[in-house]
């Protein structure tokens, strides 16, 4: 009897969730006074998102893009917080905004404005353009010097932003310190000259975060300024922390005239990081470091931190300064390095008037002991300089590097071209299933074919005739590969 009870409530309650979840509907193209305008069908749609009330955890607010071809304008405060447009909370749950599901909605694109952060405190939401076609059905108009998304709240979780094209920005894309559960994917954001802000992404982590992929951004294109031929620019992804993954992700620069922030780009630059994975990106024309590990105080360090299957590409020669695809050894004494993985990255083209290189590992000055159990293994560089470890660190294994400037193991390549394909051909029997197997950390190449415990080097698998793996880049608003 007692059982009946328990179970009974428990349904009461589901049901009670059930009921009180509710679908809203946003429809910038409908005339005010054609329906009733309360937000409960397309018929009666609210006609801008100012106009949302009443909105709890569990409700959808479906957004009208239009039918193909067209755009609809909305103006809103911002999400989340204390706007109409608000976020969930822990109690009631998860309220989404989504582009609307059929095809009078959800053809065209739904384009918000706002003069500040388009999302401002973000947990338990979900916002998303996806319409099942793979392309970005929400769009951001130019804000004004003001975060895509925001949150300082030290515990931002149950948040996915998704398929939504941010167009070019004066901000960048995201702030949000101490991170514990969210998610972005298929985004694509371009970062416009700043002097103050040096960076697209700042999303760490949480320290309470004690495992891989709590925080996972990927699939996505982030583009940034660097001054024309030089390594002065934005970094792109700027911190790390703990439990951050960054994978499949496009990582672009573009030419400027002139930086006014002064410092080198780089593609990644964590602070510090724990169980961090940076795997599967393309990294284009980052004239600093790809990926810079350099701890820069002694509370500081990396550990469980993976880097591989990225391609890193340079379309053309630096003129000053030092580049390098990833460099990882620490700033001052007394920092440390503990399960660093860099492996089976594929790294071209890396050439300046002053310093540059493949990969750059080790201590300074002399062995001191604070690197352990960290691998360099699988790296092709191709007339990319070298790929070393510094003063013979010992704690650092380097495994089946291989620094060339031959480009006959892959099936086409043209010095700085940004069509090449870097699937090994059958003649490069040196690379071919000469790699250390590296299962214990990942099982599958970049595009996803399995190892199948036979690791080559570099980021793709030969999986014979040499064909199929050439490397696309997103185009603004299209299907990300």
């Amino acid at each position: 009897m007692r059982t009946l009870k328990l179970f009974v409530a428990l349904l009461s309650t589901v049901l009670a969730a059930e009921i009180q979840a509710a679908t809203y509907y946003v429809n910038s193209a409908l005339i005010d006074g054609s329906g009733a305008n309360n937000g409960t069908s397309w018929a009666n749609a609210w006609t801008n998102l100012t106009r949302v009330t009443g909105l709890t955890g569990g409700d959808t607010v479906y957004i009208s893009g239009g039918a193909a071809g067209n755009t609809n304008d909305y103006t809103v405060s911002y999400f989340g917080n204390a706007s109409n447009c608000k976020n969930g909370t822990a109690g009631t749950g998860i309220i989404t905004y989504k582009i609307g599901q059929d095809s009078g909605h959800n053809g065209g694109v739904a384009r918000f404005t706002t003069t500040s952060s388009m999302i401002d405190t973000c947990s338990y939401m979900t916002f998303s353009g996806d319409a099942g076609d793979g392309l970005m059905h929400f769009e951001f108009a130019n804000t004004t010097n003001k975060y895509c998304f925001t949150d300082t709240s030290q515990g931002l979780t149950s948040f996915l932003f998704e398929y939504v094209n941010c167009g070019e920005q004066p901000a960048p894309f995201c702030r949000v310190q101490g991170g514990k559960d969210f998610e972005v994917r298929y985004v694509y954001y371009k970062k416009l000259v700043d002097p103050i802000l040096d960076h697209a992404v700042n999303a760490a982590g949480a320290s309470t975060n004690a495992s891989f992929d709590l925080i996972k951004i990927h699939h996505s294109t982030f583009i940034t300024p660097q001054q024309t031929n030089t390594g002065t620019g934005n970094d792109i992804l700027k911190s790390g922390g703990y439990g951050v993954s960054y994978y499949n992700n496009n990582l672009i620069t573009y030419p400027v005239p002139s930086d006014p922030t002064g410092q080198h780009a780089d593609g990644w630059q964590p602070g510090s990081a724990r169980y961090a994975k940076f795997y599967n990106n393309y990294v284009q024309d980052v004239g600093g470091y790809g990926v810079y590990l350099e701890a820069i105080s002694t509370s500081t360090g990396y550990y469980d931190t993976y880097i591989y299957n990225n391609v890193f590409v340079h379309t053309g020669q630096f003129t000053s300064g030092s580049t390098y695809a990833i460099t990882c050894g620490p700033k001052e004494p007394g920092m440390t390095f503990s399960n660093v993985v860099i492996a089976n990255n594929t790294i071209v083209d890396y050439t300046s008037t002053g310093s540059a290189g493949a990969i750059d590992i080790g201590d300074v000055g002399a062995d001191n002991g604070w690197f352990t159990n960290c691998i360099v293994a699988n790296n092709i560089a191709i007339n990319a300089g070298i790929i070393r470890e510094t003063d013979d660190a010992d704690g650092i294994a380097m495994l089946n590097n291989i620094a060339t400037n031959a480009t006959s193991m892959f099936t086409s390549y043209t010095l700085y071209s940004t069509n090449n394909n870097y699937q090994l051909v059958a003649g490069a029997t040196d690379y071919i299933g000469t790699g250390t197997n590296m299962s214990a950390f990942y099982t599958a190449d970049k595009i996803g074919v399995s190892w199948a415990g036979v690791y080559d080097l570099g980021a793709l698998k030969y999986v014979g005739g040499g064909g199929g793996s050439t490397l696309t880049r997103s185009i603004r608003n299209g299907t990300q590969t």
